[in-house]
């Protein structure tokens, strides 16, 4: 943090990973004021997208959308608990497309990860569904899945430590766990 900026007070810090709108996992690498055109001097976060370092990311602090936009990571329990609470999961699928998308899509840009999850199970069970009878997902219903799986399995893989062609088969262990009565454990991965 610079001198203009070292007395402010921030939600986050240098440092910090977050989730920011679709760009995925961002680091903080740091809080600064910049000058950009006829915007005059703001303070901004700037981060760097954990899986292209070569992007960078300016985001004022003060942006009215900002809570929206920019999410703490989940942790490791939280991720367990989405996990553990989706077996229960009674939702419905949506028969309209339309209204399907429009659901779909605003649960996507909300973040809720338990509800991605859902989303991601829900189109991909409709996927299998329409292969059994030679038929394809819509456009629109596989652009929802793709950013759902990639929301999910970039979150999932950076907080547990595992690779994200992993992430599905570790969600899968644990449901059956859970469906056979065992307490699933979570064994941390070293980072390195």
């Amino acid at each position: 943090m610079n001198e203009n900026t070292k007395d402010m007070v921030t939600e986050h810090q240098i440092n910090d990973y977050v989730i920011y709108r679709k760009n995925g996992i961002c680091k903080i690498v740091d809080i600064r004021t910049e000058n950009f055109g006829d915007m005059g001097p703001n303070l901004y976060y700037v981060m760097q997208t954990v899986y292209d370092e070569n992007s960078i990311i300016y985001v004022p602090v003060t942006s009215k959308d900002l809570e929206q936009n920019m999410r703490r990571l989940l942790t490791v329990e939280e991720i367990h608990d989405i996990i553990d609470e989706f077996v229960e999961s009674d939702k419905c699928w949506i028969d309209d497309s339309k209204t399907r998308v429009a659901s779909f899509t605003k649960t996507l840009n909300q973040g809720d990860r338990a509800e991605i999850l859902w989303i991601v199970k829900a189109l991909t069970t409709h996927k299998s569904d329409l292969e059994t009878q030679k038929k394809k997902l819509s456009v629109s219903d596989t652009k929802i899945l793709t950013a759902a799986q990639k929301l999910i399995n970039e979150e999932f893989s950076f907080v547990l430590g595992i690779p994200q062609e992993e992430v599905i088969s570790y969600i899968k262990k644990r449901i059956d766990k859970i469906l056979k009565g065992d307490t699933p454990q979570y064994v941390e991965r070293d980072r390195a």
